[in-house]
């Protein structure tokens, strides 16, 4: 089982006391009114820390993100709830979902970004 002490909802924090805050935590819900979405700075800033997220399903998600696999989709309080309950009581799951969140994450690093960029003009250059 996970070490868990207590919910805590974090609002209107500085940058600092997040990071503090996600690098305690042993999941970080997102229940994001449009969904998830790598538009979402949030949500790429909280695949970095490593800790598995439990997040909204919307039009704008992109289909890299897999139920089970890199987050846990919960729609309602029901199921943020019962995710919450799977992650603190399935320590595999919970592993999967951070190891496949780390590697999703890779794409948002900047020498990834940088690289795309160079890409990017090489393309047009060709053209």
């Amino acid at each position: 089982m996970l070490p868990h002490e207590s919910l805590e909802w974090i609002l209107g924090r500085t940058p600092e006391e997040i990071a503090l805050a996600l690098r305690q935590s042993v999941a970080c819900v997102l229940p994001l009114p449009d969904g998830a979405s790598f538009r979402r700075t949030t949500f790429i800033a909280v695949l970095s820390p490593r800790i598995p997220i439990i997040t909204t399903r919307g039009k704008s998600t992109p289909g890299q993100l897999v139920d089970g696999v890199n987050v846990l989709f919960a729609d309602n309080a029901t199921a943020i709830a019962n995710g919450i309950d799977q992650l603190l009581t399935d320590t595999s799951l919970a592993f999967t979902i951070v190891e496949n969140s780390k590697k999703l994450s890779s794409s948002f690093s900047w020498e990834q970004i940088a690289s795309d960029h160079i890409k990017a003009y090489e393309r047009l250059k060709s053209c």
